[in-house]
């Protein structure tokens, strides 16, 4: 028994870290975060402090990372054109939370807005994507619009 354990410790101090490869399941805990995307072949879904993008053709995934696991993804709108994603976040209390903005082509933050406390509630696009408006939670509750372009 004793040699089993060893080999099992020797076993786990070679064994990398292991990598995301896809998810089963969506909670449905973060209002309007299950999204079908306007070239109906993707859909997003918001899991912890991440998103998940899934091909439904291809039954691929892959995975926009948004913080920490001391974050959580609280909201997240995709833009009209379906180019960019925005997501806000969810931490603990005083602490600051941000809003991210994708480009879902490159999989890349292209703006990171900080100026929320604990958590942001909504987020929506303008009809031309030029602005987001966001909204804070309770701890501040400021409504902010945001040109995207800058």
């Amino acid at each position: 028994l004793e040699s089993f354990f060893a080999q099992s410790l020797n076993m786990e101090s070679s064994i990398g870290s292991l990598e995301l490869e896809s998810v089963i399941g969506f909670a449905g805990n973060v209002p309007g975060s299950l999204i079908l995307h306007p070239d109906d072949e993707h859909t997003l879904h918001a899991l912890g402090s991440t998103v998940v993008v899934k091909h439904l053709k291809k039954n691929e995934q892959y995975f926009l990372q948004c913080g920490s696991n001391q974050t959580a993804v609280s909201c997240m709108k995709l833009s009209n054109d379906g180019k960019l994603l925005a997501t806000g976040q969810k931490t603990h209390a005083g602490f600051p939370a941000s809003v991210w903005i994708w480009d879902l082509e490159s999989r890349k933050v292209i703006h990171k807005l900080n100026l929320y406390k604990t958590k942001i509630q909504a987020i929506s696009f303008s009809p031309s994507n030029k602005y987001i408006a966001t909204l804070g939670g309770e701890d501040d509750n400021k409504l902010v619009i945001w040109n995207v372009e800058t």
